[in-house]
């Protein structure tokens, strides 16, 4: 996702039901907020204009873009940003909202410290210049959970302005993880990462699927590309 932070609004990064989530994540001190990913999915740039968003506030100097946690060291320093009543954001690589936390937590922060955690992975965007519709058949219907509807999905033709690939361009999409007390003690106790990632899912988080899955229907990517990725 190699764009110039000139051209990319924040509402560009996310879609329209994390907007506000985000927001109120950035609003908070005295606490922790990362953003993961696998390499290369974009999560810099995110944590970018993310903290910048976080900066137009009237106790910006309390907000701390932070580089990579990756060891105990860089852990400390989020810490400690937080508990001196400052925001810290900060990269982590993980594959998902789950694993990046309990990285965190064994590389030393502790899980109270953390507000949440932005999980991001990256898939390619359908070709606006040949998409096209057609109707979902019966074992796509069965894998999305909409047996029995009559549902649309989309493709590129593929053409000329993306290379006869029908993809042109890349998206994002999230798994925007709120800790909450609940959530907290289940980590605290050394509970399973399913154990962990059900109640999460409980509490409101929606999955990497579930998000890839709403962006097919919205004709933004192809259903296969939502099952690769995801």
């Amino acid at each position: 996702m190699h764009l110039s932070l000139t051209r990319i609004s924040f509402s560009d990064m996310f879609a329209a039901s994390h907007i506000e989530q985000v927001e109120a994540l950035l609003s908070r001190r005295g606490a922790v907020v990362l953003f993961s990913g696998p390499d290369g999915c974009g999560k810099t740039t995110t944590l970018l204009v993310a903290g910048c968003e976080a900066m137009y506030t009237e106790d910006n100097e309390k907000v701390m873009i932070l580089g990579s946690i990756s060891d105990a060291d860089s852990a400390y320093l989020a810490a400690e940003t937080a508990r001196r009543g400052g925001l810290a954001l900060s990269v982590i690589s993980a594959d998902d909202a789950i694993e990046a936390w309990r990285l965190a937590v064994e590389y030393g922060i502790e899980s109270s410290d953390i507000a949440g955690i932005i999980a991001q992975r990256l898939l390619k965007e359908i070709c606006s210049n040949c998409i096209t519709s057609y109707t979902a058949p019966p074992d796509i219907l069965a894998r999305i959970g909409m047996v029995g509807q009559n549902v649309a999905l989309y493709r590129g033709e593929g053409c000329p302005e993306c290379e006869n690939t029908g993809f042109r361009g890349r998206l994002a999409i999230h798994e925007l993880l709120i800790l909450n007390d609940k959530l907290h003690t289940l980590m605290c106790n050394s509970a399973s990462l399913e154990t962990i990632r059900n109640a999460a899912q409980q509490s409101g988080m929606r999955t990497f699927r579930q998000g890839g899955i709403q962006r097919a229907l919205e004709g933004h990517t192809t259903i296969e590309e939502v099952f690769n990725k995801t």
